[in-house]
C-alpha cells in the first residue's frame, strides 16, 4: 500500500521507529474482527442490491459529499434520498473499535 522504498510511511497511520511500528495499529485479534465485519457488510450490501435496492444513500462529511465525487450524480435520483444525510466524522481508534464491537454483537 505504501510506495516502494520509501523511508517513512506516507499512507496508513504510524511511524517506523527503532524498535519497529507505532501508532494506530491493530493487532491480529482485532485485524479478524475488522475482516469479519468487512465480510459481513459486503455480503449485506450484495443482497440489499440483488434484492432491488439499489437507493442511493450518499455520506457527507462538512461542505462535502460523496456526490461531489460521484460520475453517476447526474443521474442517480438523489431526489430518492432521504431527507437526514447520513453525516461522515471521525472517530478515534478506541471508538472504532468499540462500535465494531457492537456492530457484532448486534449482527451474531
Amino acid at each position: 500500500m505504501e510506495p516502494c522504498g520509501a523511508s517513512q510511511p506516507e499512507l496508513l497511520p504510524y511511524k517506523q521507529g527503532k524498535h519497529g511500528p507505532t501508532g494506530n495499529l491493530m493487532d491480529a485479534g482485532q485485524l479478524r474482527h475488522l475482516r469479519s465485519y468487512v465480510g459481513s457488510a459486503l455480503r449485506s450490501v450484495t443482497e440489499e442490491i440483488r434484492s432491488g435496492n439499489v437507493r442511493p444513500n450518499p455520506y457527507t462529511q462538512g461542505d462535502t459529499g460523496a456526490c461531489t465525487w460521484c460520475p453517476y450524480a447526474s443521474v442517480c435520483h438523489l431526489d430518492l434520498c432521504s431527507s437526514e444525510p447520513r453525516v461522515l466524522r471521525a472517530t478515534g481508534a478506541e471508538e472504532f473499535w468499540t462500535r465494531l464491537a457492537e456492530k457484532e454483537a448486534q449482527n451474531g
